[in-house]
């Protein structure tokens, strides 16, 4: 039997947030970091939108008391890709103002779900960068 566990941390002015979130057998409980084997859609108002929200997220997350624009990032270009398992899935690699992670990715995970866009934030990551970023400047 295969089991995986996600852990993420986010820190905020000091506080630390953990999500995990834990699957049984080959059904992850959102999509992986890296597009391997999706099929990449070229549809610029996907990828628009993403960016759009990616935007907003980052404006909400600015706003948290003690965060010191730590959450000001830049954000590179868009990689949209459709899953058989989660459907159109939207990655963005970014930089934030606060903390430079190089050579690791910050990457934004956005998919939707049932009721609401769900979103990942990955910090930090041993991943390699997506094909379609930018370098934000």
């Amino acid at each position: 039997m295969d089991y995986r566990f996600l852990l993420s941390a986010l820190v905020i002015g000091g506080h630390v947030l953990l999500c995990g979130a834990a699957s049984v057998g080959a059904t992850r409980a959102e999509p992986p970091l890296s597009p391997d084997g999706e099929a990449v859609m070229d549809d610029e108002d996907t990828a628009s939108a993403c960016l759009a929200r990616a935007g907003e997220l980052g404006a909400t997350l600015d706003k948290t008391p003690d965060t010191a624009g730590y959450f000001q990032w830049t954000l590179g270009t868009p990689l949209v890709t459709v899953s058989d398992t989660w459907g159109v899935v939207c990655r963005i690699d970014f930089k934030m103002a606060g903390k430079d992670f190089a050579p690791h990715v910050n990457r934004l995970v956005l998919y939707a779900g049932p009721r609401k866009t769900n979103v990942m934030i990955a910090i930090g990551q041993d991943i390699a960068p997506l094909q379609s970023a930018i370098s934000p400047q």
